[in-house]
């Protein structure tokens, strides 16, 4: 960082594998906004990228490393009207309008390098209380062929939406605005579509306790899972039946006083279970399965010092993040195996 301003004056990537880091330096304005930006690697040529904004601080332009232009416009109101790319070049042109609530009602995009000129227009439709309830895209040949609709309640859910394809999502909601039922359907697809339907229900808390879904034409059970929690609202168990099976899978799991999770339990086939271990600020330091340990965080004050991660072998990788005075990142070293050859993933370095 640049002392006196705190401007972050360039930055190291260190990905262990080349011999000298790839470089980004930060070059400002009088008014401290990143003018250029400039990527060093090894012995290739610097790679510059300008901007350039307006007496309102937004960025009007930005020219790349192969100096391909990219223009910005804004109306008075600080809505962006106009993007230009390959700017001088090909011209490639994005058109936006608004309404006069600021709403965006229309996306153009005018090739001006085709012959003739290609224009693809987007447009937005909005009801008297600012919901979206149209979307009309560029290859449409009919208002209603290539467009969404949407339709909500009065209290502004939404209740259905209608794509491309004419399939239909219905929702409905308890008095509480939870979702009850999702429900997908095509009057005019034909056999190839699948209907869907979602069922949920919850307790007084608010919390999902029962679910299925059903497919098919007519519609055939999917799976279903019921869910129970404890008092604070921690997920303690969901038992799963596939395909109207009769047969269920529960996972469940526990938790301690602090609402840490403790232990994770996943049935046959995988037949599996997680333990976690924390420290006395609930911070994470090991996680087991089946008693074997697969990862352990150390710390050194509140910053993570190294994590260990055990492999198939039994051998453990160790990446160790290391702080500086200030509690500035300064490296992360990749090693191996314990006590193997390090390999610096990261680099940091500040100029005070």
């Amino acid at each position: 960082y640049e002392q006196g301003t705190g401007r972050l004056d360039y930055r190291d990537i260190v990905d262990g594998l080349t011999p000298s880091p790839v470089r980004i330096d930060y070059d400002y304005d009088g008014l401290a906004r990143v003018d250029t930006q400039t990527v060093t690697a090894g012995g290739a040529d610097p790679l510059a990228t300008d901007f350039e904004y307006d007496d309102a601080d937004r960025r009007i332009g930005v020219v790349d490393p192969e100096f391909v232009e990219t223009r910005y416009e804004f109306d008075l109101l600080g809505r962006q009207t106009r993007i230009f790319e390959d700017y001088g070049g090909l011209n490639r042109r994005t058109d936006f309008s608004y309404d006069r609530l600021s709403r965006l009602i229309a996306r153009t995009a005018v090739d001006a390098s085709a012959e003739p000129a290609e224009t693809e227009r987007t447009e937005y439709t909005y009801d008297l209380v600012g919901r979206r309830t149209k979307i009309v895209y560029p290859d449409s040949t009919h208002p209603q062929a290539d467009s969404v609709r949407f339709a909500y309640d009065k209290a502004s859910r939404l209740t259905s939406r209608t794509d491309q394809r004419d399939v239909v999502t219905a929702y409905t909601y308890d008095g509480r605005g939870l979702t009850l039922t999702r429900q997908a359907s095509c009057s005019s697809c034909g056999s190839s579509f699948e209907p869907v339907l979602d069922e949920h229900t919850y307790d007084g808390l608010g919390r999902m306790t029962w679910a299925r879904r059903q497919a098919g034409n007519p519609l055939a059970e999917v799976g279903e899972s019921t869910l129970a929690y404890n008092d604070l609202s921690q997920m303690l168990s969901e038992q799963q039946e596939l395909l109207g099976s009769g047969t269920t899978k529960t996972v469940a799991s526990t938790h301690d006083q602090a609402g840490n999770r403790r232990t994770l339990t996943y049935p046959a086939p995988i037949t599996a279970s997680l333990e976690y271990e924390y420290d006395e600020l609930s911070r994470i330091t090991q996680i087991k399965r089946d008693a074997q340990q697969l990862v352990a965080y150390n710390y050194t004050g509140l910053y993570l010092d190294d994590r260990q991660v055990a492999t198939t072998a039994g051998n453990q990788i160790v990446y160790d993040v290391a702080y500086d005075n200030h509690r500035r990142l300064d490296q992360i070293v990749d090693r191996a195996v314990v006590g193997g050859n390090p390999t610096v993933l990261a680099q940091f370095d500040y100029t005070f």
